[in-house]
């Protein structure tokens, strides 16, 4: 339902491909901030397609007063993710070889915390490697590592 006039559009602007992916075209209404009938387009589906369609149909004028779609992007669309071990961009993982927390941005892995090499294992309070846990006293994230408990950064 349109909040204006009561009217259910059967498109919305969307800016995502066929592959369910952001679109590469710029066709977003300069940003999402334009309405403007000429020279500024933007990407929509149709809402009562069951194909590729409901999201990417066509390019149209951003005058268009059409809904919206919002869509939450996994970190992979236009990223690379990471390799060694294999994961996807905002991942987090513990990794026992390296004996470290480690999170997968758009660049590769990155250390959240110091390599551990100590003994193994956390206590007070007691953890596993790679368990994560909000320290409520000193405010930080905290993740088990071989040293024990690391404040993450």
């Amino acid at each position: 339902m349109d909040r204006l006039s009561g009217a259910r559009s059967t498109t919305a602007w969307t800016y995502v491909n066929a592959s369910s992916l952001a679109q590469s075209s710029g066709n977003d209404c300069a940003s999402w901030t334009s309405n403007a009938f000429s020279f500024v387009s933007g990407e929509y589906g149709n809402r009562g397609n069951t194909n590729s369609l409901w999201t990417d149909n066509t390019a149209g004028n951003c005058a268009s007063s059409i809904s919206l779609y919002c869509f939450q992007q996994d970190g992979t669309a236009g990223a690379s993710g990471c390799a060694s071990p294999s994961g996807m961009t905002g991942e987090i993982i513990y990794n026992s070889s390296e004996n470290i927390t480690q999170g997968c941005t758009e660049n590769g892995w990155v250390e959240l915390h110091e390599v551990g090499s100590g003994g193994g294992g956390c206590a007070n309070p007691t953890g596993t490697n790679g368990e994560v846990i909000y320290n409520s006293t000193s405010n930080v994230f905290q993740s088990c590592s071989t040293n024990g408990w690391s404040a993450l950064h």
